[in-house]
């Protein structure tokens, strides 16, 4: 559950960054003619004229008070007003795990979140809707079903910046959690001097011939510890693997100045920019949950197979692992599709017993005291 005070926080954190700008004479990332803050009688907004040509109303300078007054006894925190973090989601039928997604990151230091839906059915819309009303997160409805994620990230990565003021933008998936290794995310953000930061993920698994009636937060506390490398298969849709999928060791995430960025990749793996940027290995642990129960399986691979296999522009290459449980899903079955991804119990108990997986709760501890 969202806390009330980091609720507020979210919310007003564009307001203070506005006013301190105001005060040194420089208007905030997007401002036209006017900063709307909000003021102390009847929780409204007051526009702050920012040109100078306009008197300023009664409303306005009282909202200039009230705000003046937050900062001098801290109630908004001036190292959180230099730095504006956003994050861009795409989801499709997420509902089991999208609302501790968005509290989780704005707990976290993230300020505003851009969510991307796909056409969801599942009731995820509408937790979006519910976070939207709070002035959390700003929706864009992507209907056409055929994972162009990289266009769209890159729209909402762009929205982020223009629209919202983003200085740093978090690109990620609903089955991520993005958690910094040394304290909170942004004073990491604030001690890098590169564009784009390379954060490794965290593959949690759980056997899935144990379908145990527990949350995804409760089961899925094994983290892969030793990823098995990428292997070279002649055919990627019909060899054998040497391991699970989620055994291997995937490709990093990126998080991204916002500052002259031009392309997010598909997949969220890197970006683009209109000069030399520079990249680093970001401190950031991604605590990644693909699979949470067969039937959660079985939608992701029917909606993402499906959308990848509609797609007529991406390289045949790209997504191979949805294009290849798509096809085994309808020759196979369910239980042979999640058995390539996932290990049984048999498999994780020698994983164990073998070092390559570890059983690890912090998750479910984050999530916990989250949730309650």
């Amino acid at each position: 559950m969202l806390s009330n005070e980091v609720r507020a926080g979210s919310q007003q954190r564009y307001h203070a960054e506005a006013l301190v700008r105001c005060a040194v004479g420089t208007p905030p990332t997007g401002a036209r003619n006017h900063v709307l803050l909000r003021g102390p009688p009847r929780n409204s907004l007051q526009p702050i004229p920012l040109d100078g040509d306009r008197p300023w109303s009664a409303g306005a300078k009282s909202s200039l008070v009230y705000a003046l007054t937050c900062l001098i006894k801290g109630k908004h925190r001036t190292t959180e007003t230099t730095m504006k973090l956003i994050m861009t989601l795409l989801v499709r039928d997420e509902i089991d795990i999208v609302e501790s997604n968005l509290s989780f990151h704005l707990e976290s230091g993230v300020d505003h979140i851009v969510a991307i839906d796909n056409g969801s059915v599942d009731g995820t819309r509408d937790i979006l809707a519910d976070f939207a009303r709070q002035g959390l997160v700003k929706i864009i409805d992507e209907p056409v079903q055929n994972f162009d994620q990289g266009a769209w990230m890159t729209n909402a990565a762009i929205l982020a910046r223009d629209e919202l003021g983003a200085d740093w933008i978090l690109n990620n998936d609903a089955d991520e959690f993005w958690v910094s290794r040394n304290g909170h995310l942004k004073d990491l953000l604030r001690a890098s001097s590169a564009d784009i930061l390379s954060c490794s993920r965290l593959n949690m698994v759980y056997p899935w011939d144990d379908e145990r009636d527990e949350s995804w937060a409760a089961k899925c506390i094994y983290r892969v510890r030793k990823p098995f490398k990428i292997p070279r298969l002649a055919n990627r849709l019909t060899d054998d693997l040497p391991c699970p999928y989620f055994y291997l060791d995937l490709p990093n995430k990126a998080l991204v100045r916002a500052s002259r960025l031009t392309q997010i990749a598909q997949g969220n793996h890197s970006a683009s920019f209109d000069y030399d940027a520079t990249e680093a290995p970001g401190e950031i642990d991604i605590f990644h949950f693909p699979i949470r129960s067969t039937s959660q399986f079985r939608s992701k691979v029917v909606n993402g197979g499906g959308a990848y296999a509609r797609n007529t522009v991406l390289p045949a290459g790209m997504g191979w692992h949805w294009r290849r449980w798509y096809r085994m899903l309808q020759t196979k079955g369910i239980e042979a599709t999640i058995a390539d991804a996932f290990p049984n119990r048999e498999a994780l108990k020698r994983g164990l017993a073998d070092g390559i997986v570890v059983e690890d709760y912090r998750m479910n501890s984050l999530i916990n005291r989250q949730e309650n």
